[in-house]
């Protein structure tokens, strides 16, 4: 492949998953993937499935293309743009079997904790576009945030915890990304968090969300109202 970015911008939404990879999988997903360093590790030693990376940073998804293209994979694609909106538009309802966040942006300051993903609508959405009994996995360094992620998810009313605390400090075989190995050597305690979807949003309120993740600028600054009026309409 030239290229595991996909140009996005003039598809029809929702993407087929099965055209996209060119055969029927399990599809995983990475949001905020960064270099790549997970994706790569993990894609190779699941060559059986599909992976979908999410990253807002162009040029972070440029050095994770380079690191894909050198392994010789062609079971990764990558998307760039803001999480919170492609979930929403290109993706379709169950399309994933596993989500993940690894080291997602704490936003520790009381005036920036609204940025945060894994709000109560992202939850849901999380839940709509994850298949029946899927999974969102969370790794951070922050107690805070551990703590925050925890409520949101159980407080979402369609996730359940895996772990009988919320969260285990052990998880042995899980890809280790460059902030990981970063928070290890300063002596960090690391903080995995997994979550099973146990039921289905019925309804879904868009125009809230939007609102609430402050996206209709974007919405209208790219040219993407007529495709929230089709979801509307659905």
């Amino acid at each position: 492949m030239d290229t595991f970015i996909v140009s996005w911008k003039n598809s029809t939404f929702p993407l087929n998953l099965d055209l996209l990879f060119g055969r029927n999988s399990q599809v995983e997903l990475e949001i905020g993937f960064g270099n790549g360093i997970f994706l790569v590790q993990i894609a190779s030693d699941n060559l059986d499935k599909n992976f979908v990376g999410i990253e807002i940073v162009n040029f972070f998804a440029k050095k994770a293309d380079k690191k894909l293209k050198k392994a010789g994979l062609d079971n990764v694609r990558l998307f760039v743009g803001d999480a919170k909106l492609l979930l929403l538009i290109l993706f379709d309802d169950k399309s994933f079997d596993h989500i993940y966040f690894n080291f997602p942006d704490p936003w520790f300051k009381k005036r920036h904790k609204k940025r945060r993903l894994l709000k109560l609508n992202f939850n849901r959405l999380l839940a709509k576009r994850l298949k029946d009994g899927g999974f969102v996995s969370v790794t951070t360094d922050h107690p805070e945030f551990r703590d925050f992620v925890v409520e949101s998810m159980i407080d979402s009313g369609v996730f359940e915890s895996v772990y009988p605390d919320g969260f285990t400090t052990q998880n042995p075989g899980y890809y280790p990304t460059k902030y990981e190995q970063k928070w290890r050597s300063q002596g960090k305690e690391i903080y995995y968090m997994k979550f099973r979807k146990i039921y289905h949003p019925l309804v879904f309120d868009i125009n809230e969300y939007l609102t609430e993740e402050n996206l209709w600028y974007v919405v209208y600054s790219k040219g993407l109202d007529r495709v929230i009026k089709k979801f509307q309409s659905l």
